[in-house]
């Protein structure tokens, strides 16, 4: 027996001991969330560690920090969940995200109204982006709102990917390979829909919409911004599960944390 065959890798030991955090389920939800785990980067602890560094520079308490831990966490394994979308994100779609992102970075000073990067951005079988994904751990507020409703998101895609079209010649330079490697038209977006996907841990009741929101006297908004979030959740958005809990979601940080 070689040794590689003998010493587990490193993303095995990672997906062991995430394994050991999770409850117990069915078979069929098991072999969901060993799938999620094995998609994801053998990376992601360090990914993590640096996250929380660049929130402690920006003066993050020890408490915001393990909240924003959490919730980078579980973007991760959306993004892992090759079950909630029809298409994998594509490298061209997480140069996208970088983008949105990091605007000024590239040459794209024209303001992104309350829009920031999507945690997922989604294409077509083609790799046409056409729409984007949210990843909420926790109960929704105004800025849910900002994300998920239709003003703002799509013309800021459509002026993004104008703006590349336009540079086409410099995406190389900037650091876009796998944009600079598309056809330059293919850098668009579906010219019909423009799909907004809400993805919330298993243990949400995502038949009762309303149930995904706080209530208005914890996030200091009237009872109109509520209705109107409520009414974008009932009618735009399209809402699904992920294989994980609330709970395991912060037990799998927590065990990342150590490893970290």
């Amino acid at each position: 027996m070689t040794d590689e065959a003998s010493h587990p890798s490193e993303k095995d030991l990672l997906v062991a001991k995430l394994t050991e955090v999770l409850g117990s389920h069915s078979e069929e939800q098991a072999i969901w969330q060993q799938e999620v785990l094995g998609n994801l980067s053998e990376s992601l602890p360090s990914d993590l560690r640096q996250h929380l560094k660049e929130r402690a520079a920006k003066g993050d308490t020890a408490s915001e920090q393990r909240g924003q831990a959490a919730g980078f966490v579980f973007e991760a394994l959306v993004r892992a969940d090759n079950r909630l979308f029809d298409h994998p994100e594509t490298a061209a779609a997480v140069e996208l995200r970088e983008v949105l992102k990091h605007s000024r970075r590239y040459h794209f000073d024209d303001p992104l109204l309350d829009f920031r990067e999507p945690d997922v951005a989604l294409v077509d079988e083609r790799g046409e982006f056409r729409g984007y994904a949210e990843a909420k751990l926790g109960l929704l507020d105004t800025r849910a709102l900002r994300q998920l409703s239709a003003s703002g998101a799509k013309a800021t895609f459509l002026r993004v990917t104008r703006h590349l079209r336009e540079n086409y010649a410099r995406l190389s330079e900037w650091g876009l390979p796998a944009l600079a490697a598309k056809p330059k038209r293919e850098i668009a977006i579906q010219k019909e829909g423009f799909a907004r996907v809400l993805v919330v841990p298993s243990n949400r009741n995502i038949a009762s919409r309303a149930s995904l929101i706080k209530a208005s006297e914890q996030i200091g908004q009237d009872d109109r911004e509520r209705a109107e979030l409520l009414r974008v959740l009932n009618e735009e958005v399209t809402v699904c599960q992920t294989a994980f809990s609330t709970e395991e979601v912060w037990r799998l940080t927590d065990a990342l944390l150590e490893k970290g």
